[in-house]
């Protein structure tokens, strides 16, 4: 992503270089057309007030001619004027373009960073539950153990209590026995 946006980086810069040569050089056209338009201008008053209404054949071909060529000059000027409001129009264009990009950039940046935040957010999280996980099977192993043990223990103090019991049954047989043999 960052290698896109300095090759998009190198690209709008050549644009606004290339831009800036077609304005300068528009410019350039505009001014020399400017003063050519001027020069037959004043060339054609200069002529017509020489001449003051007597103009020859030839004044009438060359104020024609001069005439049709400050109408074309006018006319490319006009061009000209378009293409350099188009040129501007475009860099403009070009400029909001660039902005918006940036803005993009800078909201994938921010997304990436939320996602990192994230991911490192759920990762904490599944540790805490892998050990909270662990905890509990320790603490059901271990009381699993204590009731084993208990159950054992209680078993063998039923077995003592049975035997206890038995051994006094006889005891009491063995009294009543002796009570009968007397």
């Amino acid at each position: 992503a960052r290698l896109e946006g300095e090759v998009e980086e190198e690209h709008m810069e050549s644009m606004r270089k290339h831009f800036a040569v077609a304005i300068a050089r528009l410019e350039g056209e505009v001014e020399s057309l400017q003063q050519e338009r001027e020069q037959l201008s004043s060339k054609l008053k200069e002529r017509q007030a020489a001449n003051q209404g007597k103009a020859s054949a030839a004044d009438k071909d060359l104020a024609k001619r001069t005439k049709e060529r400050v109408k074309e000059l006018e006319s490319k000027l006009s061009e000209l004027n378009a293409k350099q409001r188009e040129y501007s129009k475009l860099i403009g264009l070009k400029e909001k373009a660039e902005r918006e990009a940036k803005r993009l950039n800078e909201e994938a940046t921010q997304a990436k960073k939320r996602r990192t935040a994230l991911q490192r957010e759920i990762r904490s999280e599944a540790q805490r539950h892998a050990k909270a996980l662990r905890e509990q099977s320790n603490e059901t192993s271990k009381a699993r153990r204590m009731f084993e043990k208990s159950e054992v223990q209680l078993n063998r103090t039923r077995d003592d209590k049975k035997r206890l019991e038995m051994a006094l049954h006889r005891k009491h047989e063995e009294v009543v026995a002796a009570k009968r043999l007397m």
